[in-house]
């Protein structure tokens, strides 16, 4: 489960730069890391010390709000866009920095005024350092992964024509509209599911596909590929070293390491 969520953060961030074309994209512009942290904190408020144990609910949580943001940023950006209502990136990437704002604003003044416990909780989701998993757990972020993953892996080499120009692709008569919200749709999922179970650890999905594509090219193929082994390596070797590090009787979350190599 933890090489399929690293695995699927550097995927979303491939796609997110390829349709957007700016190599400091990431599923994080859209407000994913907002909805997720929105989600939490309304979880812990509603269950209390619970809301480590329900990880169905928080599914639920945080699929909902990361679906609101993105709806709400890419209805602004494309509002911003041109006549022919190609999106813009700039506002649609203010957009989503002042939504996401907006939303680090209310989870921080709850959590100003939560008590130790609830917080104590919070923090251990964040961190990623608590996470029930069960038949259940495992078969809904299973699905999520297959669902997400899979359809990128297939359609890998059709991946190109999100890097190519709005006239371009009509031009040659290639539905890249299509394939761009197939695309993100597929990258939010895969992203969202990964952090519900992984912790806040977002960065992976922008500094992985960054640096593999700075290192291979920007052919969606190769890209997918490298940038799917090295998220998943990277998590996967960050959550062995965490288990041998202890401080305060304490293991250190895998969060904290990953966020410190990305």
């Amino acid at each position: 489960m933890t090489a399929a969520g690293g695995a699927g953060l550097a995927i979303g961030g491939c796609v997110f730069q390829s349709a957007y074309r700016n190599p400091m994209a990431s599923p994080n512009m859209l407000g994913v890391t907002a909805g997720v942290n929105l989600g939490n904190i309304l979880m812990v408020i509603l269950y209390r010390e619970a809301a480590a144990v329900f990880i169905y609910e928080r599914y639920k949580f945080c699929y909902a709000f990361t679906a609101a943001c993105v709806v709400l940023v890419l209805l602004l950006g494309r509002a911003a866009g041109d006549k022919r209502k190609n999106i813009s990136i700039i506002e649609m990437i203010m957009a989503g920095s002042i939504i996401s704002q907006l939303i680090n604003s209310f989870v921080t003044y709850f959590l100003y005024n939560m008590e130790e416990e609830a917080l104590a909780v919070y923090e251990q989701i964040a961190l990623g350092a608590v996470l029930a998993i069960d038949e259940t757990s495992f078969l809904i972020f299973a699905g999520i992964m297959v669902v997400s993953i899979v359809p990128m892996v297939i359609f890998r080499y059709r991946m190109n024509v999100l890097s190519m120009e709005y006239d371009e692709t009509k031009t040659l008569g290639i539905r890249a509209g299509l394939w761009r919200i197939i695309a993100q749709v597929c990258a939010v999922l895969m992203t969202t599911g990964a952090m519900v179970h992984l912790g806040q650890v977002g960065m992976v999905s922008m500094v992985i596909p960054y640096v593999i594509r700075n290192w291979i090219g920007s052919d969606f193929r190769k890209l997918l590929t490298y940038s799917a082994l090295t998220g998943a390596g990277l998590v996967m070797i960050c959550q062995f070293i965490s288990c041998f590090i202890i401080i305060d009787g304490t293991v250190l979350p895998s969060t904290t390491l990953i966020n410190v190599f990305t």
